[in-house]
């Protein structure tokens, strides 16, 4: 089982949000939301091998707020196991 929280767009509050409001959201995902126009929350990957000795991976908001444009290919190859669960320095 695989779960993904994205959230989709560059502009991550309302249009009626104060000054301090829009400079507290626009200081965060600042690798991915501008760049890709989306940012990701978190992510669960379960081991999809009966016999994996791999444990579930957890990736809090801080993989997402820390994740540089450089290193989005990391999002697509722990959500489709591309690395069959040998995942290093996440």
């Amino acid at each position: 089982m695989i779960s993904s929280d994205m959230k989709i767009g560059s502009i991550t509050y309302g249009p009626d949000a104060s000054e301090q409001k829009r400079i507290q959201q626009d200081s965060k995902y600042v690798g991915t939301k501008k760049t890709f126009g989306f940012s990701v929350q978190g992510m669960r990957v379960h081991p999809l091998k009966e016999n994996s000795k791999t444990e579930l991976i957890k990736l809090d908001k801080n993989f997402g707020e820390t994740l540089k444009s450089d290193e989005i290919s990391k999002v697509p190859r722990i959500f489709f196991d591309m690395n069959n669960r040998l995942i290093e320095n996440v």
